[in-house]
């Protein structure tokens, strides 16, 4: 019970909010309001500029999954986590590597959404269908074994959304058909809060300031009900924050500013939804009173990089992949020469800066291709500087990690072995201000255990700063 005993910690130790950084949030309003106000994004709804030619790697045969049907860039593991009609598998682009957890025979099978640990990567939990009673099912895969224990089961069918607010108090919300439902001991128990009136919800997502925004609606049905929510207490009430945005399809995803909990994307769209020009990619700058679309025409997927809300990648109707390094302000085709028939399934990676797609080609291919966020001639946008040493190194019994950030930023500090593998969170997304700051580690990890001697790593996350430096603990 290891996965679930991690969530249960999690729920018992709350951690504060990050803050936003108003100067980059500021800078990003500004140029979208500059843009829009000389009219530039209107005339770039319809239209992707053609730019430096995607050349898409084949990293797998997927024809023996079956469908993939999610497809989710885990931001703190460095790996790519896909659920497909018989269970889930786990790719690691670092070594190439697949981990297939499935299960030959159908029950508890198909899997729709995942929640992951920051602290711990063993702990996964998935979001269900079991095909053989036609019930939804939370699981918990203890160390990522087959099958894990169940955690709840309910009949409103399909999870297909999960999500953790960071508290107090912490709470778990997960989207099963057209109800929420709600944990607040790490998956132990689950009560049904809200009913949604929809066909289900299909994208949860926590905002920097714990906010919970959940997109839903009727998949197919123009007429509705779909809409946006925000709960602002855990799940106990909602808001709709639809604003001005007319609604003719489900809402399939909400991509979240890390530094601004109103900067929100949305998208409307899916195979199944008949044509109208409200479907595509909406934005928001003031939490969802007022909306832009960004990206007009039926949109089968949306992804956002994890640590720069300008970085989108969406897979149009006809096969074709768009991409945009401003934030929607303009869209460039990356589909290049490849034949995709049509593209399921979207995810920008961190750990290897790479786009992943899911997609099936004329000749029958059903597969996933990659391809470098940053290709020969595509220069990468500067990030901003950030520093890590320790002192004393070697060390024993304990160091002090030094760091400087060059603007406020929300923080996570952690320790490694050489295997990757995090031994010890110091900090987790705390708001810190810009400067030189310090923290101690004592050679232990996060239970309190004095760890072996040898090599490790400290590592540091900060928006778009990245810093690490070894370190040798002596005995």
């Amino acid at each position: 019970m290891r996965s679930l005993q991690s969530f249960r910690a999690r729920a018992a130790k709350v951690k504060g909010s990050p803050a936003s950084s108003s100067s980059s949030v500021d800078r990003r309003r500004a140029r979208r309001w500059l843009m829009r106000k000389l009219g530039v994004a209107a005339l770039l709804l319809l239209y992707a500029i053609p730019g430096v030619a995607a050349e898409w790697d084949l990293i797998a045969d997927l024809e023996s999954t079956g469908d993939v049907i999610a497809a989710v860039a885990d931001p703190w593991h460095g790996r790519l986590l896909f659920g497909t009609n018989s269970g889930y598998r786990i790719y690691l682009p670092a070594t190439g590597t697949w981990l297939v957890r499935e299960f030959e025979a159908e029950y508890y099978a198909a899997v729709f959404s995942f929640l992951s640990s920051e602290s711990d990567s063993s702990a996964l939990l998935t979001g269900r269908y079991n095909y053989g009673f036609m019930t939804g099912f939370i699981m918990d895969n203890a160390g990522l074994t087959t099958e894990g224990p169940i955690v709840a089961g309910d009949y409103s069918r399909a999870v297909r959304a999960l999500c953790e607010t960071p508290g107090p108090p912490v709470a778990m919300l997960a989207c099963a058909g057209g109800t929420i439902l709600r944990s607040f001991n790490g998956g132990l128990s689950w009560d049904n809060i809200y009913y949604l009136g929809a066909t289900s919800g299909w994208a949860l997502g926590v905002a920097p300031d714990g906010d919970v925004l959940l997109g839903f609606g009727v998949r197919g049905d123009p007429w509705g009900p779909h809409g946006l929510l925000r709960s602002a207490d855990a799940g106990e009430s909602w808001q709709e924050i639809s604003g001005d945005m007319p609604l003719a399809a489900h809402v399939g995803d909400v991509a979240i500013d890390p530094l601004d909990s109103h900067h929100l994307y949305i998208r409307q769209g899916g195979s199944t939804e008949p044509d109208d020009p409200a479907l595509g990619i909406w934005e928001t700058l003031d939490g969802g009173q007022h909306w832009e679309q960004i990206l007009q025409g039926n949109t089968f997927d949306l992804s956002m990089h994890p640590d720069d809300a300008d970085l989108l990648v969406a897979a149009k109707e006809g096969g074709t992949v768009l991409l945009t390094r401003n934030g929607g302000d303009s869209w460039t085709d990356i589909t290049g020469s490849f034949p995709w028939l049509e593209v399921e399934r979207t995810a920008i990676c961190r750990a290897d800066e790479r786009i992943y797609v899911v997609a099936y080609t004329p000749d029958g291919l059903y597969g996933l291709w990659a391809t470098d966020l940053y290709p020969t001639g595509v220069s990468q946008a500067p990030r901003p500087g950030a520093t890590l040493a320790a002192y004393p190194n070697p060390f024993n019994p304990a160091t002090a990690l030094k760091f400087s950030l060059p603007e406020a930023a929300a923080v996570s500090v952690f320790v490694t072995d050489v295997q990757g593998r995090r031994v010890r969170s110091l900090v987790v997304r705390e708001s810190r201000p810009a400067g030189e700051q310090s923290l101690a580690w004592d050679g232990r990890d996060d239970a309190g255990r004095a760890l072996p001697s040898g090599l490790y790593v400290a590592q540091l996350e900060a928006a778009d700063a990245r810093a690490s430096c070894k370190l040798l603990l002596l005995k």
